[in-house]
């Protein structure tokens, strides 16, 4: 058996059985079928992203909640949704500005609603990740 398949195992081993894992997974799903279903966000899987990635920041929940009508945050992730530039660098580029426009949001946010919908094509971006992948905080 080669060490990456060794590695692959054990790395599937710990998410299966980590709570945190399944959180992610059943948020992923809720994401990805409500543009699936909607081509946009819904006001519930926003709340539901902001509750999990600001997790200890209840305060700031509520402080975007409160400054984001559901009226805007539709047709912000509509526009978000149908954008399809050929180039995947500004289809991103233009994808995560989008999103940004979303009241009271920055790059941790909008890069995890890019990662819960399309997951296979984005990650989430935070000062705890940028520090991991260049070895500097950012």
């Amino acid at each position: 058996m080669s060490l990456e398949k060794i590695l692959f195992d054990q790395i599937h081993l710990l998410s299966e059985t980590n709570p945190e894992w399944r959180t992610i997974d059943l948020l992923q799903q809720e994401i990805q079928e409500s543009f699936r279903e909607n081509q946009f966000l819904t006001i519930s899987g926003f709340k539901n992203i902001l509750s999990w990635k600001l997790s200890s920041q209840s305060n700031q929940v509520d402080k975007i909640l409160s400054n984001t009508p559901e009226k805007i945050l539709i047709s912000i992730t509509r526009c978000y949704a149908e954008i399809d530039h050929p180039d995947n660098e500004m289809n991103t580029r233009i994808k995560l500005e989008i999103l940004l426009s979303i009241p009271w949001i920055g790059l941790g946010i909008a890069s995890t609603i890019m990662s819960m919908h399309q997951p296979e094509l984005f990650g989430i971006m935070d000062p705890r990740s940028w520090s991991v992948l260049f070895n500097q905080y950012k």
